[in-house]
Order: structure tokens, then C-alpha cells, then sequence
């Protein structure tokens, strides 16, 4: 069985491992791939380019997640993106015409993270 390969990308280490936890228990056969800003997942998808979803943060330092977003689509046009915020500013408007395929607010529970993640790989 292939591996479901995820970028996962946020400067705070503790939501990674929630994310990672919850990815875990839903999808059998996963590989992470982890990025502290928007640059540094750039660089990490110009070169694996297997990838099989993103799920990144919108305030981040360096590059923010729709920054990320809009330089992500011209390197793999078609990559599932979802993002994820606790700023209840942005829209899911907002988001889309960045590129992300749909956003998640904070704080969510893991059943609504997997919902939102199966929702965006069964309509890419």
C-alpha cells in the first residue's frame, strides 16, 4: 500500500503534534513531512514531490500560510490544501482564492480535521 505522504506546517511545534497525532489514528500509512513557516515548505515540495496534502497555518513567521499557498500553486497546481487559523478574520472566501482548498478554524476537534481532509482529497 502506498504511503499517504503529508506536509504539515506551523511554527508552533505543539499543533504539529496534535496534527500528527490525529492523522495518525484516522490514516494507516503515513509519512510527515514538517515545516516551521511558508519558506522553509517551499523548499521541502521543490523537491518531494509526492506529497499528497498540505496542511499549513496561516499566521506564521517569514511566509504566512497564504503566501505559501499562492507560491505552492505554481510549483504543484493541483496539491490539496488545507489551512487552518485561529483569526476569525479570514475568510473561507479569502482562503480560496489564494489557492487552499478549504480552512479550518480553530480550535477543532480531530473528527472535523479528518472531515475537512477527506471532503478536499475526494474532490481533487
Amino acid at each position: 500500500m502506498k504511503k499517504f505522504i503529508v506536509l504539515l506546517v506551523d511554527d508552533d511545534s505543539l499543533q504539529i503534534e496534535i496534527l500528527t497525532a490525529f492523522l495518525q489514528a484516522s490514516f494507516g500509512n503515513i509519512e510527515f513531512f514538517e515545516a516551521n513557516n511558508g519558506a522553509q515548505a517551499l523548499e521541502i515540495i521543490k523537491y518531494q514531490r509526492d506529497i499528497d496534502l498540505v496542511v499549513s497555518d496561516i499566521q506564521m513567521p517569514e511566509m504566512n500560510g497564504l503566501e505559501f499557498v499562492q507560491a505552492a500553486r505554481l510549483i504543484i497546481p493541483e496539491l490539496p490544501i488545507l489551512l487552518i487559523t485561529g483569526n476569525m478574520m479570514h475568510t473561507s472566501d479569502e482562503v480560496k482564492a489564494c489557492g487552499a482548498n478549504a480552512l479550518l478554524y480553530k480550535p477543532f476537534t480531530r473528527e472535523m480535521f479528518i472531515q475537512s481532509i477527506r471532503s478536499i482529497l475526494s474532490s481533487t
